[in-house]
This record gives structure tokens, C-alpha cells and sequence, in this order.
């Protein structure tokens, strides 16, 4: 899959298509960004999850083109065509000038452990809908929502990890596999029965329906309190990680951009936090703190 498909594929909209247009149109490594192949990590074209040097380069681009930059070209590799790094990438921006760019995801572990989890759920689920016909026969014309915790007024409880994902992923495949999805429950969110352990022990719940066009699987956290109210601290233990590593970088002005990868973001409004703190950023010339709601921070 490439950037360019994905615009044909109208996945986005507003001022976000503008965005991913403007970021077809950079080169990397004088290629068309958007005819670049968008490798996941595990190969999978279920998988949201890039390949690390493919995840660098989009945010990369996708932080450029939040700031109205046109014309970015982006370099990921040396003359000799090993990959760069310390920093990341290199660019030269419209105007001639030439930087080098560290990317960094600004996550908490517990965090990254549950998008890992949660994907690695997805994955095992669309792989076997994509590649088995026994159980995509299984599954039917169904729409099946997974929600990994229950309803309720707690904070939802994270994968933490790989093996609880792959339990999950399993219980799944063996529930689906026995039909019993397929039943009618009492209420529209129904629990697992307890041979079912993984999923049962944490409250997880499911709602399944027939309906055309299937079968689709989904999965989401649930209905919960909102968490912690900032992730300031984490950016700024990132952001001083990346200036104490700096002194080892290539000699060239670097610009940081810091991506704040939760999607609760929007309500966390860490943005505003970083801002009020004005943490130092050198010997970095520029820096930028981005989340997953578009909003962007200049640091200076």
C-alpha cells in the first residue's frame, strides 16, 4: 500500500487530506513520497504499526507538511546508501537550507505494551479472515466488536503483554471457530463464558450481528473515566534523552519532532502542559511536539 492509494481510497478529508496531499507531493530520496511502499512491521497489511525507518520518514513529513512546508526533500540514506542516523533523516527545506531531523514517539511503556498487544490482536484475526477459509466461514456475514474491557466507571486495563495479547487473539479464533458468536445474547454487549479465560478474567465483551459486506472485526477499549490529565513529564524526559545523545549526532543543524502517539490526546492536552513548562531544547536549532489531534507546538 502507498501514500498515493490511500488518498484514492478516500480515507481522509478537510484540512487531514490537505495535509496528506502536500506530503505525497516530498521526495525521499528523490522518489514521490506517495509512491512509496508504507511497509508495516510485520508485513501484514492488517498491521497499523510501520516499519520503524518507514515510521520515521512519514512523521517526518507528516510534521513538515503540518506546517505548511511544500517541496520538502527528505534523505534517509548516506552517499555510501547506508541508512542515517544521529539524526534520523536529513532535509532540505524549500529555501535551500539543509537540516538534519530526529523523530522521536513519545509514549509510556505501559502504553506501547498495550498498542502492541491490541494490534497484535488485530492482526492475528485479519490475517486468518484473509488467508483461512475455514474460519472466514466461521465468522459469516458478521459484524464482531471486541471490547477489551467492560463498561464501567475505571480506567480501562492495558495489555501488558505479548503473551495476554496472543491469549486474547487465540480465545478469539476458538470462540469464533464454535459458532457461539453467532447466538443471539440478551443484552447488545455480551460477556465470554469463563472457559474462555483470558477474555472473561479481564470483563472483556463483545456485541456480533449479520449484516452484508462482512465479516469485519473490531476492536476498542471500552467506555471508561479519562486517565491521566497530561503527559508533560514523558515529553520532557524524551526531549532531554535526545539533547544528552545530541553531542554524538552529525555535525549539521537538527531540528526534533516529538510525536504524541495516543489518540486520547485530545483529551489529555499535553500540548498545552509542554508549552507552560518551556523545557530547553538545545543543542537542537528547532523543535516540534505533535499529537494525534493535529496539534502542533514550535519549542524554541
Amino acid at each position: 500500500m502507498t501514500h498515493d492509494e490511500l488518498i484514492a481510497a478516500g480515507i481522509w478529508s478537510g484540512k487531514i487530506f490537505e495535509v496528506r496531499q502536500r506530503m505525497a507531493e516530498y521526495t525521499v530520496d528523490g522518489v514521490r513520497f506517495g509512491t512509496m511502499e508504507l511497509e508495516t512491521k510485520s508485513g501484514s497489511p492488517n498491521d497499523v504499526h510501520l516499519e520503524k525507518r518507514i515510521s520515521e520518514i512519514t512523521t517526518a513529513a507528516m510534521v513538515f507538511s503540518y506546517l505548511g512546508y511544500e517541496g520538502i526533500q527528505l534523505i534517509s540514506v548516506s552517499r555510501d546508501g547506508k541508512p542515517l542516523e544521529r539524526p534520523d533523516l536529513d532535509a532540505r527545506l524549500p529555501d535551500g537550507t539543509y537540516i538534519g531531523v530526529e523523530v522521536a514517539d513519545v509514549s509510556e511503556s505501559s502504553q506501547r505494551k498495550h498498542e502492541s498487544g491490541r494490534n497484535l490482536i488485530e492482526v492475528a484475526v485479519g490475517d486468518l479472515l484473509d488467508t483461512d477459509a475455514s474460519f472466514r466461514t466461521a465468522m459469516a456475514e458478521c459484524y464482531f466488536a471486541l471490547t477489551l474491557n467492560g463498561i464501567g466507571p475505571n480506567r480501562p486495563a492495558q495489555i501488558g503483554s505479548k503473551k495476554e495479547a496472543k491469549a486474547i487473539a487465540d480465545e478469539i479464533v476458538a470462540f469464533v471457530r464454535s459458532g457461539a458468536h453467532l447466538a443471539r445474547p440478551d443484552d447488545y454487549f455480551a460477556t465470554f463464558p469463563a472457559k474462555y479465560e483470558t477474555l472473561h478474567a479481564r470483563g472483556a465483551q463483545y456485541h456480533a450481528e449479520r449484516m452484508a459486506g462482512g465479516p469485519n472485526f473490531t476492536v476498542s477499549e471500552g467506555a471508561s473515566a479519562i486517565g491521566p490529565m497530561h503527559r508533560r513529564d514523558e515529553v520532557i524526559r524524551v526531549l532531554d534523552g535526545h539533547r544528552a545523545s545530541a553531542a554524538g549526532y552529525r555535525s549539521l543543524p537538527t531540528w526534533i519532532f516529538l510525536f504524541l502517539t495516543d489518540t486520547m490526546e485530545y483529551f489529555y492536552n499535553t500540548i498545552a502542559a509542554v508549552e507552560a513548562s518551556k523545557p530547553r531544547i538545545a543543542p537542537f536549532v528547532r523543535g516540534y511536539l505533535v499529537d494525534a489531534a493535529s496539534r502542533t507546538l514550535f519549542l524554541e
